[in-house]
């Protein structure tokens, strides 16, 4: 019978294990094949520079044009504040700019891709306060079709001096 054990470094191994009057005995490690999926590291890093381009120009451009270049038509929006599709970006776009939110560069700290989905930790300024934000975003065929997100203000007063970036 094969099962899944750990090596003696710590790794996961398939294993056969063999069992004679009662007794079961480990044999040999065979080495565990890593698993791949075809395809899905080049669509991570094709995602990964999508969203990034999309959410510097969108967010950072402050470019209300870039959202019909970047996003579906379909586009779902899980933030309960903002209406689904690209209108509802284009008018929160629209609002940033009115209340005096600059362009900037936005500064990405953490990218993470798999298939589908890319995560972006970025750091972003509002109203002359600083903010993180965790955007999740799903890519169908170079477009952005759904998002997901989570925001904070950098705190006046902080409970301990660990970085938020």
């Amino acid at each position: 019978m094969a099962v899944l054990l750990r090596s003696r470094a710590g790794r996961r191994v398939l294993g056969l294990i063999s069992s004679h009057q009662g007794a079961v005995e480990r044999r040999r490690p065979l080495p565990l094949p890593p698993v791949r999926f075809p395809g899905s590291f080049a669509m991570s890093a094709s995602n990964k520079q999508t969203v990034t381009r999309a959410y510097q120009r969108i967010f950072g451009d402050l470019d209300v044009s870039a959202v019909d270049e970047f996003m579906s038509k379909d586009f779902v929006q899980h933030n309960p504040t903002i209406a689904d599709g690209p209108e509802g970006v284009k008018q929160l776009v629209e609002m940033l700019a009115s209340q005096g939110v600059r362009k900037q560069k936005i500064e990405f700290k953490h990218v993470v891709a798999d298939g589908d989905t890319v995560i972006l930790h970025t750091r972003y300024e509002m109203a002359e306060n600083e903010w993180r934000f965790i955007d999740i975003y799903r890519v169908e065929n170079d477009k952005l079709v759904e998002h997901w997100d989570a925001m904070m203000q950098m705190p006046d007063t902080r409970a301990n001096n660990n970085p938020m970036f």
